[in-house]
Parts: structure tokens; sequence; C-alpha cells
């Protein structure tokens, strides 16, 4: 038997089939050997029956390896999403000790709950189906990749995008292509030449970088960049360009300019030829930039545990007030104001001066305990060095919008002095009245010691602002004798003289002291209305109280629609302090 004939490998079980195959029964049958030409096609055939094991085994071999190369690509696309998640959509917000955990995450499970948790945390109402930050924060996270991309970078890892994913849309946004441009008052003044730059205005934001805040972003390679600035002198083309682009100040030879950009670090008082304001001195410019790169504070969480557990505290002493106005049948504008006293605050050193923080935070909830409303903001009281026992003789207000319908309502109220810890809570209940349209009724009946004509309505919601009038509340209605007492009125269901296409409105104020007539005034001729529509009239009065003793006092107002023949009474106390 030759060797390739030997029994034995698969090479002989192959030779060996082939054989069975060539000779035919007959042949084996009778023990013949193969013929050579059998032979030659045996090689073939092995040839052949080699590709056709090796093609027809998908099954298993290319199966295995198409797994083992799904696995690597799910891997990589995990690590690719994981990645992303941590370094892009919540590198604002994250702190620095959740982002370290989820690094150490091994698993993609581990990191799913973390995720999970991560958004739980910051829900703001976890009761309910929609989590409402993260849906605001995706929305600005698309916004910012939409708007603000440059040189192939998304638009959120940019400056701006990073200040709107963090804060939102500004109040107030400026945008400046560059060129000519006439500073304003408190940068100095006069005329220079700028790079392009935008402003952004925030009324408040929340966390640490406080209220009225102003954020510039600048273009200096004139590309689309949009740097956030440092100062207010980085827009400026010919900062470096003496004498060109002078500051009022250098005009008169008050300041040069090697010495204005000395001065703008220098404390506020050795820089008052600069006009700047007290933001933008260099601490409050460092510590509004380091919160502005911070991660935002949680919103609401804290405090509203304080109303969740239902707990009272009373160390803090605040006060408040509601005052309904009616916008239509089914709806109500409610200003709610806070008042916190001074004297109840721990003031902690800030430079040149002092500072207390107090967060405020409101919920209003419907008789099946429902959240209708809620917020939480901060408040800012500074004083400088020596002016503390002027400081603690004030009070900080704060107001806040609401719109509810009519209805009964509990309002809770947490009130926190951030440096000592102290808290103040009221929980009180607040109804909406039921008034059809062309009912004649009135609003709230509010006195004020400070009322101002503005000299145009502003362009976003504004607090103590009604319309074109500014008015700040008086707490507990306590007045000096050299206020003046502000009346402020809504009445409502006026019917309109189509004649003159004004109110016949008459007014009449009374002051009761001690249950007798101590003043009265008759406004017959409608001097009263300050504004008027279908649906309202306005009435603004203002009494001077330099003649009125210290002691308790009970106003009356009394409005006629001459037209209709009806009249409507409000009525509110008031008290005017001894000297």
């Amino acid at each position: 038997m030759s060797k390739r004939q030997q029994p034995g490998g698969n090479h002989a079980i192959h030779e060996i089939a082939f054989d069975l195959r060539a000779v035919g029964p007959k042949n084996f049958r009778a023990g013949r050997r193969p013929e050579r030409a059998g032979t030659c096609r045996l090689r073939t055939f092995r040839s052949s029956l080699l590709l056709i094991l090796f093609l027809g085994c998908p099954t298993v071999a290319m199966a295995q390896a198409e797994r083992t190369q799904t696995g690597r690509h799910k891997a990589a696309e995990s690590k690719d999403y994981y990645t992303k998640w941590l370094n892009e959509d919540v590198v604002y917000i994250i702190t620095d000790e959740e982002a370290a955990v989820f690094r150490k995450l091994a698993t993609a499970e581990e990191k799913e709950q973390f995720i999970e948790q991560f958004w739980l945390r910051r829900d703001p109402d976890p009761r309910t189906a929609a989590n409402e930050f993260r849906e605001e924060h995706y929305r600005r996270l698309a916004y910012a990749n939409e708007n603000f991309r440059y040189a192939g970078r998304p638009g959120c890892l940019t400056d701006r995008g990073m200040i709107y994913v963090k804060f939102g849309a500004p109040q107030e946004r400026e945008r400046y292509t560059g060129g000519n441009y006439t500073r304003r008052p408190s940068e100095g003044g006069g005329v220079t030449v700028t790079y392009p730059f935008e402003r952004w205005w925030y009324r408040r934001l929340n966390g640490s970088a406080g209220e009225d805040t102003e954020i510039e972003f600048v273009d200096p390679t004139m590309t689309g960049e949009f740097r956030l600035a440092h100062d207010l002198d980085e827009k400026d083309a010919l900062m470096m360009t003496s004498p060109m682009g002078q500051t009022l100040a250098e005009e008169r030879g008050l300041v040069s300019r090697p010495n204005r950009i000395l001065l703008r670090d220098a404390p506020l008082a050795e820089t008052s030829v600069l006009s700047r304001q007290l933001k933008d001195t260099p601490f409050e410019r460092l510590f509004r930039r380091a919160a502005l790169q911070s991660p935002p504070e949680f919103k609401g969480r804290e405090l509203r545990a304080q109303v969740d557990v239902e707990i009272g505290y009373e160390n803090l002493n605040f006060e408040y007030r509601v005052d309904p106005m009616r916008l239509d049948e089914r709806i109500w504008l409610v200003p709610l104001t806070v008042f916190v006293p001074h004297d109840g605050l721990e003031f902690s050193k800030l430079g040149t001066g002092f500072r207390a923080q107090v967060s405020v935070y409101a919920r209003i909830t419907g008789l099946d305990n429902r959240v209708l409303a809620e917020s939480e903001d901060n408040l800012l009281a500074e004083h400088a060095e020596g002016e503390l026992y002027q400081s603690l003789k004030k009070t900080s207000y704060h107001q806040r919008n609401f719109f509810l319908a009519p209805g009964l309502y509990k309002l809770s109220l947490v009130v926190k002095d951030l440096t000592s810890k102290k808290i103040g809570t009221r929980q009180v209940a607040v109804r909406i009245p039921a008034i059809k349209d062309g009912e004649f009724s009135t609003s709230s009946l509010m006195l004020s010691p400070a009322i101002e004509i503005l000299d145009q309505v502003p362009r976003h919601e504004e607090p103590f602002v009604l319309g074109d009038v500014k008015l700040i509340p008086a707490m507990n209605d306590n007045f000096r004798q050299a206020d003046q007492l502000g009346i402020y009125m809504q009445v409502y269901g006026v019917q309109i003289d189509q004649s003159l296409l004004r109110p016949r409105l008459t007014v009449r104020y009374e002051i009761l002291r001690s249950g007798e007539r101590f003043f009265e005034y008759h406004d017959d001729d409608g001097r009263s209305v300050r504004n008027f529509s279908a649906s309202r009239v306005e009435l603004l009065r203002q009494i001077s109280l330099k003649r009125f003793p210290a002691g308790d006092y009970e106003l009356w107002v009394t409005a006629r629609d001459q037209i209709a023949e009806r009249e409507v009474q409000s009525k509110r106390q008031f008290h005017v302090l001894a000297p």
C-alpha cells in the first residue's frame, strides 16, 4: 500500500471517500485499486472539498468572528458614549466629586445607574414623570451647539455656550460688530474702537454669581470666537495705542493711559476717577468669574426639604405680603414680597466691606397637595466698613410674581441666612377670589413709601414693577413722618364713557384715627386714575405724612362709577412711627 493510501489522518479519509466514488460499487466489490486518473481527480476534489468546507462554515467560524467584532464595536461605542456624556453633556453641571466617582466605575451597568441617579438628584419634582431639569439642560445644549459653534468645536464647548448651558438665555443680549464705540459712564466715557463683542445681562443667576450680572464676550481675532472677557477694556482695540481712544478722564488729563491700566486693578476708592462700579473691582470680577465657571448649585432641593418635612423654625425673622392683581377672569398676577431685616443677619467680611446672603424659597400648592409653582432666589445685603449701624436699620426686599387661577392655595415660605444657617418658615393660606368680567370690584390695596413713575414700561419682567409704576410695599405697613403715603389699587368692571373714551370715576380717600376722621380727600376729576383699559383702572395717590402724629390709622378708599352709579370700597390699616 502506498503512503498516499495508508489509513490514518484526514488525507487518508478524504482519499478513501474519493476512491469509493471513483471505482463505483462494482470495482469496490472486486477489490480493485483506483485508476491513475482517479488519483488526479482525487487531488482536484480534495482542494475543492477543502474550499467547500471552508466556505460552508460561516455558521461556526464566521459567526464567532462576527460576535467578537460586534462586541468590540459595542464596547467602543459604549466607551465613546460615556466619555461624551462626562466631557460634553454634563461637563458644566457635574461636580468634581461626582466626576471622580464616575471615572472609577468599571461596568456599563454601574455607569447607567450613576447617570440615572445624577438626573434624579437634580429633578425639581421627582413625583412627576418628567425631569424638567434634564429636559431644559438638553434644550440648552441643542441651542448652544446650533448657535455658538466655532472652528469645528461644538457650540456647547465655547465660552458663550458654557454660560448659556449653565444659566440659560440672558434677560438682555447686545451684539456689537466692532468699530466706533462710545463708552458708558461706568466704562470711563469717551469714544474708542472695539473688536466685535457681545454683552449679556442677567437679572439674577442661580448659585453664587449674584444679581445684576453683566458678562462680555470679545472676538479679538475677528473670527467669531467670542472669548469670555476678564475686564471691561478687553474689547478696546486701541487699549495699547495711546493717545487714541481716550476716556474722559484721560482727555481731561486726570489720568494717563499707563495709570489707567494700573489703576483698574486698584481698590475702588483709588479708582473713582475711572467711574468704576463696585461690581467691576478686581476682587468682585474674580469672584464673579469663579462663580460663572463653577458648576451651578442645585436649585430648590435643600430649602424645599424644610417644607416637605414640615418643620417650623423661627430663628430668622422675616415678613411677607401677597397682593393679588386680576389679569382676566381666569388668571391673577400674585406678587409675593418678602422683607428680611438686616438686624437678624450675620455679615461676613468681603474685601473692604461686609456681605450677608439670604436664600428665599417659596412654594404654592393646591388643596390636592400638588405643587403648582415654586421658586428659590438669593438676596445680597452689603455695607461698607464703618456703616454697620446704619445697615442694621435697613431691610432687604425680594419679590417674585406667580400666576394663579381663582381658588384656595397654601403658601410655604423658607428663608435661610447662608452664613449663620438660621432659618425662618411660614405656611399660610392664600385665597384668590373668583370675579366675573364686568363685576365691580378691586384688587388688594397696596401702600408704599417709595413710588416711582418710569419713563417706559420695562421690556422684561421686573420685581416691584406694575406697568410703568415701580413701588416697594411698606413692611408691616409702617411709615415715617417724612414718607409719602403711596396708595395703589386696581378697580375692575368700570364702564367707559364712549363720548370721552375714558371712565367717569370719583375717588374718596378717608383716613381714620381712633375711629375718627383725621384726613379726607375727594378726587372728583379722576386725577387718581393713572392708567385705564376696558378691563381695569389703576388708581395712584400719594399723601404727605408730615402732619400725621405717630400712631395707628385706617385708610378707606371708595371708588364710584358715575356711569353705572355704583361704588366699591377697600380699606387697610397703617402705622406712622415715632421719629
